[in-house]
């Protein structure tokens, strides 16, 4: 009789011990399955800077916080103040265009040729907001600007930068 007890005693404990390794089992896969999806839906990645270089090393793309001073005609030139965000650059590492916020409050959107700002959208600390459009000679020619207490304005310059036509609105 005490075989039969001793037996159905041995039988439960193994049934538990069945039950804890399953539990255990399925604690452990939720854990991972959990890990797993983080790690591969949400994918996050720290840093200060990151630089996309071209097959000859030369730094075409630079995501920064800050960005480096842009190099141009292979000189770097001082930025007014520190720039956060996307700057690309041409085959010789010279800066074409960049995209981001200044630290003092100015966010722009410029792109260059040959040193030279092209085209470029700007906001300004002050809510000066506008567009402007250079010659290859680097002179304005077409200003667009829109701020707080004045008419938005739009002007087409000479190669002196002297306005020709203006279209300034009539309210504010």
């Amino acid at each position: 009789m005490e075989d039969t007890g001793l037996s159905q005693r041995i039988r439960a404990l193994e049934w538990r011990l069945r039950v804890t390794i399953a539990l255990c089992a399925a604690t452990t896969g939720a854990v991972l399955l959990s890990a797993w999806q983080r790690a591969d839906h949400h994918n996050v990645i720290t840093g200060k800077r990151v630089i996309i270089e071209d097959d000859k090393g030369v730094h075409r793309l630079i995501l920064g916080a800050p960005a480096p001073d842009p190099v141009m005609g292979g000189k770097t030139q001082k930025r007014r103040s520190p720039f956060n965000g996307l700057v690309i650059n041409d085959a010789a590492g010279n800066e074409q265009g960049a995209i981001g916020a200044m630290d003092d409050g100015t966010t722009v959107m410029c792109f260059d040729q040959k040193g030279r700002e092209r085209v470029c959208s700007y906001v300004l600390p002050g809510g000066q907001a506008g567009v402007k459009v250079s010659d290859p000679q680097g002179n304005d020619r077409i200003s667009l600007k829109s701020s707080s207490g004045t008419p938005p304005e739009i002007q087409i310059l000479d190669e002196h930068e002297v306005p020709v036509a203006s279209l300034r609105s009539t309210t504010q």
